[in-house]
């Protein structure tokens, strides 16, 4: 059972008891085909209080359970709420595109989600870099391709006409950096694997690998990296064929349209945080070094991969 994992720069937690269930259908929806399901019992976000004037409103990404998202986040959560001295509304969200509107109409002011949804958001003007976190000394991690421990497969190569999962098709370690290995052969998942599917969450597609319900699946380095030192439980059953070249880690994001003294201030709190022995313990507990500042630019090679696979993905639809 995983104890902690982090969404995209932490692990969240994956529950016990899981059932799998496999969907297969047209690849054309991506969104909503192809889905594999690890589903556990149901839980409650636990409920949020009336917004005043001074909450500072948190967007999250949710990729597996609202209780655990809530529960591994909620230390960091309250230590910003003490060091601001302003009361904290969380708001979780499960898609790209409930965050991406929220995004667009202000109604949030810290966004702890992906690198993808900073790259689409950006040129609207609504949202500023805050910090990235610093793990292992670095501020990239990568996309692994992963197999059963008892594959054959040593290569990607090897996955041809196989069956495979990713991520998320907005995901760009689980999705869009795989999708560019491929697109770099002048292939598409279409034309290079029997059948794909999605997960919807990083642990998912560890634990579809590891039992055996797809021949091979994408996932983050930070994640599969992290629960393989904390519980080994399904990582011990993959094993890694393939790493893709770094790429910058999601940032933290903040609204743009935000007074410059407090977005100075949280900036402050979250650099200085690894220097507080309470906050130091909190960054522990997650596996991060510490928080840093990032350019935009930092984010320029993952604009370029996404460029190629649209551009491939535009040749095959016959779109110009």
């Amino acid at each position: 059972m995983y104890k902690k994992l982090f969404i995209i720069w932490a692990v969240m937690l994956l529950a016990i008891g899981l059932t799998a269930t496999i969907m297969v259908v047209s690849c054309q929806d991506r969104e909503k085909a192809n889905k594999i399901s690890l589903e556990g019992e149901g839980v409650q976000i636990p409920p949020v209080s009336e917004e005043t004037q001074k909450s500072l409103r948190i967007v999250v990404a949710v990729l597996v359970s609202p209780k655990d998202t809530y529960g591994y986040y909620k230390e960091l959560f309250d230590y910003l709420s003490k060091k601001l001295s302003s009361p904290i509304i969380i708001t979780y969200r499960d898609t790209p595109n409930e965050i991406s509107e929220l995004i667009k109409t202000g109604e949030f002011d810290i966004a702890l989600t992906c690198s993808m949804l900073y790259i689409t958001c950006h040129n609207t003007g609504n949202v500023d870099l805050l910090a990235v976190a610093r793990i292992n000394d670095q501020t990239t991690s990568r996309s692994y391709i992963i197999v059963p421990a008892d594959s054959s497969a040593t290569s990607f190569e090897d996955l041809r006409n196989r069956s495979f999962c990713f991520t998320s098709y907005h995901c760009v370690s689980g999705h869009l950096v795989p999708t560019y290995i491929l697109a770099q052969q002048g292939e598409t998942p279409e034309s290079f694997f029997k059948k794909y599917s999605f997960t919807g969450a990083h642990t998912d597609t560890i634990e579809a690998v590891a039992r055996n319900f797809v021949d091979g699946g994408a996932v983050s380095s930070l994640i599969w990296e992290y629960c393989n030192h904390k519980s080994p439980e399904f990582t011990s059953k993959t094993k890694v064929i393939k790493k893709s070249a770094p790429f910058s880690n999601p940032p933290i994001l903040v609204r743009s349209g935000m007074g410059t003294e407090l977005k100075n201030k949280i900036r402050e709190v979250l650099l200085e945080m690894h220097q507080d022995m309470n906050g130091k313990e909190i960054l522990e507990s997650l596996m991060i070094d510490k928080f840093v500042s990032v350019d935009d630019s930092a984010y320029d090679s993952i604009r370029k991969i996404k460029k190629l696979v649209d551009r491939k993905e535009k040749s095959v639809t016959g779109q110009s």
